[in-house]
């Protein structure tokens, strides 16, 4: 199963704007929403959340996904299990995109209100701390952590 929680801005398999992931390690998602952020002296830039995995983003075409499905529907699922039980445990650094809050021209929506990212109006500037799988004993639980 999916991380609930710290991924819950991914969107549902198959409906990436990226393509059709091929498994969770390697979905990239980004948040629905804008948000805004303010610094001390009150100005403010937009923002968007991106998740970027570290072992890379890979998708499958239709035809693929038709034939890996048909032989095991929770393909997505049992890739991430197969990588977590020995150990290899998957990464995705968050990154901010950061657009300048006001009146955009160029742009033919609200950009606080566009739920797929800025379309190349602001640049990733800023990358995060790493989520990631870990175990705090061997052979024990799998947990999520920032790193």
């Amino acid at each position: 199963m999916p991380p609930a929680g710290p991924l819950c801005p991914l969107p549902p398999v198959g409906s990436s704007p990226w393509g059709i992931p091929a498994a969770y390690r390697h979905m990239q998602g980004s948040g629905v929403n804008t948000y805004k952020w303010v610094n001390a002296d009150g100005v403010g830039v937009l923002v968007k959340y991106h998740w970027v995995p570290k072992q890379g983003v890979k998708n499958l075409t239709q035809a693929e996904a038709e034939r890996i499905q048909a032989k095991n529907f929770n393909h997505a699922t049992q890739d991430l299990f197969d990588a977590i039980e020995p150990g290899d445990f998957p990464e995705w650094e968050l990154a901010v995109q950061i657009m300048e809050d006001g009146e955009h021209p160029g742009i033919e929506y609200q950009a606080a209100r566009h739920a797929h990212g800025l379309n190349g109006h602001a640049a990733i500037l800023a990358r995060l701390p790493v989520a990631r799988y870990h175990r705090k004993t061997p052979g024990g639980p799998v947990h999520w952590a920032w790193s």
